[in-house]
C-alpha cells in the first residue's frame, strides 16, 4: 500500500471516531454540562404508626441517592376520611380506621409508604361504683 492511501485511511478512521464521539456527547447531555443525578428511590419513616383521633405526627421522606438533583416528593393518603397528609408529610388522624400514606418522588415516580392506624382516645378507668340498694336477678 502506498503512503498516500495509508494517510487517507488514517484520516477516514479519525473522522469516524470523531463522529462517534460527537454523537455520544449530543445524545448523553454532556454537551450542555448536564450534571443531573437521577433519583433511584425513596424511604418513608416511620413505615407504620398509630394515632388517636385528632392527633397528628410528621413523616419524613429520604430520597436516594443523597446527591439527587430533584428531592421533591408528593404526599397522598389512600383514605382522607381516616387520615390526611399535608404537602410536607404532616399526618392528621380524622376517624377510626387505617390509611396508607404514600410519598412519590417528582423524579422517576418512586414510592414508599406508611401504614397509619387511627384509634379512639383511651379513657382510664379509675373506679366502679355499684348501687347495692336495688338488685334484681
Amino acid at each position: 500500500m502506498d503512503k498516500g492511501k495509508v494517510i487517507a485511511l488514517i484520516a477516514a478512521v479519525v473522522v469516524i471516531i470523531a463522529a462517534i464521539a460527537a454523537a455520544y456527547v449530543l445524545t448523553s447531555g454532556h454537551d450542555k454540562g448536564d450534571s443531573t443525578v437521577k433519583v433511584t428511590g425513596v424511604t418513608v419513616t416511620p413505615s407504620d404508626m398509630s394515632l388517636q383521633i385528632g392527633s397528628s405526627s410528621a413523616l419524613t421522606a429520604k430520597v436516594a441517592p443523597d446527591n439527587a438533583t430533584s428531592k421533591g416528593v408528593t404526599w397522598t393518603s389512600s383514605n382522607d376520611a381516616v387520615a390526611t397528609v399535608s404537602s410536607s408529610g404532616f399526618v392528621k388522624a380524622v376517624s377510626i380506621g387505617t390509611a396508607t400514606i404514600t410519598a412519590t418522588t417528582a423524579d422517576g415516580g418512586h414510592t414508599s409508604t406508611c401504614k397509619v392506624t387511627v384509634t379512639t382516645d383511651k379513657i382510664a378507668v379509675t373506679g366502679i361504683t355499684l348501687n347495692t340498694s336495688s338488685l334484681k336477678l
